[in-house]
């Protein structure tokens, strides 16, 4: 089973940046409105669509105005935290008794994530069959399962040596470099998996979910409508859809999609970029109602919090959004967000 790239995994601030987020200027041209969430000597991590995105040092020329100077060198990239979907292992090998019993030794350690067990019978399964692309394409479900992309990248690789219409092995191999903040090799891999079948939904979505995460957000939308008319029933397209037309500033548009997904399948992600959406198009009661169904949902969501206070400020209900400010601060502090802390404080100062 391929990956598919969704923005419902991790759960970060995506809407109003003018008070939480900032400006980071890179020395391409490109300029990205997003939070960081974490910053180092190296590199700063930023949200995007609820997934990490890393920008070095020596890509960005500012950060709220403010140059950089003596950005050190980039070197090996920080790895993704955000998790992909697991990716499901062939079962079955066409080759001999011996190599089709320590292939299915491995798929049944896999199973029970007994990963150097599993790691070692695919290992003798790909020794004894080594035609085979199979046992490959499972060691790097293996190393993918442990977090450990390079060496997942490898073997796919090696399974593509073999049998280069491997769809899966394609797509996962993107999902990879994705993981590895490779956004540019993922979308070449997704793009060969769509010359060997031009039917394969996942592949555009996940073409679509890269170019949100390079912030380019036009780019993005071809491709993930292209998925959803070949997957209409997918409730994450149109979660991803919504969100590539909100970074646009195009409001309506990702208010449209974002209902679409909610009607298929209901989510945290797509109600709170709802709310974002109304929230910017000045309709504070309709996003205070989808940042309630936010907190329905998780009760310690604190950026829900933090956009219905917002919302009550736009409604000149001081009181209640003063409430709503000092729940979401009081989450920030739990997480140990003391950035977001520091913003909230800003804002009350302003109400109060």
């Amino acid at each position: 089973m391929s990956k598919l790239l969704t923005f419902y995994i991790t759960i970060t601030l995506l809407a109003c940046p003018y008070v939480f987020g900032e400006t980071i200027k890179l020395k391409n041209g490109q300029t990205v409105d997003a939070k960081i969430v974490e910053k180092t000597d190296r590199y700063v991590k930023v949200d995007i669509a609820g997934i990490p995105v890393t920008y070095y040092l020596n890509e960005i020329e500012s950060i709220d105005g403010v140059t950089l100077d003596g950005a050190p060198q980039q070197d090996s990239p920080k790895p993704a935290e955000t998790p992909l979907e697991n990716t499901t292992p062939v079962t079955t090998l066409d080759s001999s008794a011996g190599a089709r019993d320590d292939f299915q030794k491995g798929v049944d350690y896999l199973n029970n994530r007994q990963y150097p067990e599993a790691i070692a019978a695919f290992q003798k399964a790909a020794q004894a069959a080594p035609r085979d692309e199979k046992a490959y394409y499972n060691l790097g479900c293996t190393y993918d399962a442990m977090g450990q992309y390079q060496q997942a990248i490898d073997f796919y690789k090696k399974a593509l040596q073999i049998n280069s219409k491997y769809v899966d092995a394609y797509n996962n191999l993107g999902a990879d470099y994705h993981s590895l903040g490779q956004y540019k090799g993922a979308i070449e891999a997704y793009q060969k998996a769509i010359q060997v079948n031009p039917d394969f939904s996942e592949a555009y979505s996940n073409i679509g979910a890269e170019y949100i995460c390079l912030g380019q957000y036009k780019e993005a939308i071809p491709y993930l409508e292209k998925a959803a008319q070949k997957n209409p029933k997918s409730s994450a397209i149109y979660n991803n859809l919504g969100a590539a037309y909100r970074f646009l500033g195009q409001h309506q548009q990702a208010i449209d999609y974002y209902e679409k997904s909610l009607k298929i399948e209901p989510s945290i992600t797509t109600y709170y970029g709802l709310g974002a959406s109304y929230y910017y198009l000045n309709k504070h009661k309709e996003a205070i109602d989808s940042f309630k169904k936010v907190t329905e949902l998780d009760p310690k969501y604190a950026e829900a919090y933090s956009g219905m206070g917002l919302a009550y400020a736009g409604l000149n209900k001081k009181q209640d959004a003063i409430q709503y400010l000092m729940k979401a601060k009081e989450l920030f502090q739990a997480k140990g967000d003391s950035q977001s802390v520091t913003q909230i404080e800003s804002y009350l100062k302003k109400l109060q």
